[in-house]
């Protein structure tokens, strides 16, 4: 066995521990505080299973505040009991090892996707940013998002690019933010005129969301677009970076501001709240517009930029633009990022890792203390989002188009030397 086999075992196993730790956890019949926190999503997982096996379908008869294909991982669960009728618990169990399987299967990705000299440190950050969103990434159905992106981007690597659009599609079906990755690898590849798979991925990515779609389309034409409209009516939620700078006003007494809890989380009603919710649309757009013109003009002047490492900070800048322009900013979505930071530049990852931690202490552990303005739950929240701000910024900013270019256009500009013409 090679030292980096074993280097990648022994921090793979480290990973595991804390998934271990909370499958014994749940196995008493008092349910851990930890467990506590993540009991609503798991028990509606579990009950919109249930609910689809019985014969119901979403939208139609009973509501569902996701896209249609987050059923597949609400379902794989039953269907690894073969749809027997199973305990609360035992859901739990087999959820847990579902989302396991598929950070091994990223880590397997990942590991296939760097150079021999750069796997084992990309799978030391792997493990250590698994071990640090434990408190999350078990519990949420943001893994198997996270998994059918990083499928997408492993085959596009690959030069499959219609492959990589269905895995895509899947994405987008089960989440909706695959389509901003999407953007990132349309950008990355129209900067370097791959037109034929550029068409061929936004292709295949359209047929497979549309095919696993069209049957709720089918059952419920005039319910199945709900979930959008669940999203469009929720408010600023606590967490996010304009509700970050909402409360820290309420904080200063430049604004009162008064927390709610709706649509599953808690929101902040205040007149700074109105304010940032007209804003944040136009900001999105601002901000992700700029960030696809950056990123193609990087391509386009570098036009080498086949390898991981640059696919995956294209589509980190257009993830973190979204998450930073949201009016949602919960812990799960650092799940989205975790397939992607072990591909890049590694002096980049310990900021990253300190965002992970920063996120982990806000939720489940300062989340109290958020709700009711205490003044350091409020300044760690800002914290970790303007270090989320500073991470894109970075992004964008130290793979400057310009500054790559100058040592090519450099050996262009030197002068040839010719035998027997004398330079004037």
């Amino acid at each position: 066995m090679t030292k980096t086999l074993r280097t990648s075992l022994l921090f793979a196993a480290m990973a595991v521990l804390p998934v271990l730790a909370a499958l014994w956890i749940v196995s008493f019949e008092d349910y851990a505080k930890f467990y506590d926190n993540h009991l609503m999503d798991i028990r509606l997982y579990a009950k919109t299973s249930a609910q689809w096996f019985s014969g119901m379908w979403p939208y139609r008869d009973f509501p569902l505040e996701y896209p249609p294909f987050a059923l597949a991982a609400f379902a794989l669960p039953r269907a690894m009991a073969f749809g027997a009728d199973i305990s609360e618990r035992t859901y739990i169990r087999l959820f847990l090892l579902q989302n396991l399987a598929f950070a091994a299967l990223i880590v397997w990705m990942v590991s296939r996707l760097l150079p021999a000299g750069q796997k084992s440190r990309a799978l030391r950050a792997m493990a250590l940013l698994l071990v640090i969103a434990s408190p999350i990434w078990p519990w949420r159905y943001d893994m198997f998002p996270a998994f059918l992106t990083m499928a997408g981007m492993y085959c596009l690597l690959r030069r499959k690019s219609a492959l990589a659009g269905v895995w895509l599609g899947l994405g987008i079906a089960a989440k909706l933010y695959p389509v901003v990755a999407l953007l990132g690898c349309a950008a990355w590849l129209a900067g370097q005129k791959q037109w034929k798979p550029l068409v061929r991925l936004a292709l295949a990515a359209t047929v497979a969301a549309t095919a696993v779609t069209l049957p709720f389309i089918l059952q419920s034409p005039q319910q199945w677009l709900t979930f959008l409209e669940y999203h469009r009516a929720r408010g600023l939620q606590i967490e996010s970076l304009l509700g970050g700078l909402v409360e820290l006003g309420g904080l200063l007494g430049l604004t009162t501001v008064k927390p709610t809890f709706n649509y599953g989380a808690f929101h902040l009603i205040s007149n700074w709240a109105d304010i940032a919710l007209r804003l944040q649309l136009p900001l999105f757009a601002i901000v992700t517009g700029a960030c696809l013109y950056l990123l193609w003009r990087r391509f386009r002047i570098v036009s080498e930029a086949t390898n991981a490492q640059d696919l995956a900070e294209a589509v980190l800048v257009m993830l973190l633009a979204f998450i930073v322009t949201n009016k949602v900013f919960s812990a799960q979505y650092v799940v989205w990022l975790l397939p992607l930071v072990p591909l890049i530049e590694y002096k980049m990852i310990a900021r990253f890792i300190v965002m992970f931690a920063l996120t982990m202490a806000i939720f489940p552990y300062l989340y109290g203390p958020l709700v009711m303005a205490m003044p350091a739950a409020v300044i760690v929240l800002n914290v970790r989002n303007l270090l989320a701000v500073t991470l894109l910024g970075t992004l964008l900013r130290t793979r400057n188009p310009l500054r790559e270019a100058l040592p090519q256009l450099s050996a262009k500009l030197q002068p040839t030397e010719v035998p027997g013409v004398l330079s004037r």
